[in-house]
């Protein structure tokens, strides 16, 4: 099973807005806003619908990248995502209250450690480069150190290639 997530890098200054998740899975990991895409929605919309639901943000936002991302634990894929990664720059930074997590915003430059894995790498290839990427990765779900999910595989290819297993 294959969910399509559609997710927005939301900056204002030197910040980018994050949600610590109160549900799995990533329960308590911080993430970039965002959600499933609905039958018949198209990613773009999704994220603006998520957005606005989750922050009370109206966005306009751009895509930077599509990812392909398996959850594996012991050499098992338990569930894969299909992401879709937007960003806008804001002037405001008010946000609401989300029942999908709290929300805060957080210095580029003194994240919280706990950020999904693929969101961290995303969000640090955006920092170097804006040129839009499709990418695919690997997160293997393990219990050591209080962390559960590092990222044991990633790889991207230039503008919107196809990357091919």
């Amino acid at each position: 099973m294959v969910l399509q997530i559609s997710t927005c890098m939301i900056f204002s200054e030197n910040k980018i807005l994050l949600i610590k998740r109160n549900k799995a899975p990533y329960k308590d990991w911080y993430a970039f806003p965002g959600g499933k895409v609905e039958k018949h929605e198209s990613t773009m919309n999704a994220v603006i619908r998520e957005i606005m639901e989750e922050t009370g943000l109206s966005v306009n936002p751009s895509i930077y990248c599509s990812l392909y991302e398996d959850l594996v634990e012991n050499s098992k894929i338990l569930i894969s995502f299909e992401l879709y990664y937007y960003y806008e720059f804001i002037d405001k930074t008010e946000i609401i209250s989300s029942e999908e997590g709290e929300l805060e915003w957080y210095s580029i430059d003194e994240m919280p450690i706990n950020i999904v894995p693929s969101d961290a790498r995303v969000l640090e290839l955006f920092r170097k480069d804006r040129e839009p990427i499709k990418a695919r990765c690997q997160l293997e779900q393990i219990e050591t150190s209080g962390l559960k999910y590092r990222l044991i595989n990633w790889e991207f290819r230039g503008e919107y290639n196809v990357i091919k297993d």
